[in-house]
């Protein structure tokens, strides 16, 4: 038997979501995700390094080396994806629990902070893209194209996550019920 009537008391329904552990996560994976984006750079710019020196002839400089570096910005590359991944599931958490919780204090919706979190999900997927290009063999001449693309793509993620952070503070803060 369905009926449109909800199934949970009425007191259930109108108390708003708990934000502790989506602002928690949100913060923490937004902050690790700009690390990881750091040590991606760094990646790409040792992929560079050790790629201009095999090319160059320096002794001690192998094929291994190579392939050492290319391990390494493959593993980095893979971390980052999953650390961008988590970061935007724990945001859309976030996201859906505050729209939820504006509704039942009966506030109108502000599109300030919605450019902020735009500007953190548009840098992801400029990392994205980077990523993808850098996934197939690329030239050496192209790797310091790479490097500095993926240094500036950390430093606009970093950058935007500080931002990203500041607002999951101010909104959860702005939502909390005040104690009994």
């Amino acid at each position: 038997m369905t009926s449109p009537e909800p199934t949970l008391p009425a007191s259930v329904l109108s108390r708003p979501a708990p934000l502790l552990g989506p602002t928690a996560a949100s913060s923490l994976l937004v902050g690790g995700t700009c690390l990881v984006g750091g040590l991606n750079a760094w990646s790409a710019w040792h992929r560079l390094a050790v790629g201009a020196d095999y090319t160059a002839g320096v002794p001690g400089i192998w094929v291994a080396d190579l392939t050492s570096a290319e391990a390494t910005g493959r593993t980095v590359a893979t971390v980052y994806v999953l650390a961008m991944t988590a970061a935007a599931l724990t945001l859309l958490v976030w996201l859906s629990r505050i729209r939820g919780n504006a509704r039942l204090l009966g506030a109108r919706r502000s599109r300030r902070w919605t450019w902020v979190l735009g500007v953190w999900f548009t840098s992801c997927a400029l990392a994205v893209v980077l990523l993808y290009l850098a996934r197939g063999g690329v030239p050496l001449a192209d790797l310091r194209v790479l490097a500095l693309a993926d240094t500036a793509s950390a430093a606009l993620q970093c950058a935007a996550g500080a931002l990203v952070v500041v607002v999951i503070r101010r909104v959860t803060r702005w939502q909390a019920l005040p104690s009994a």
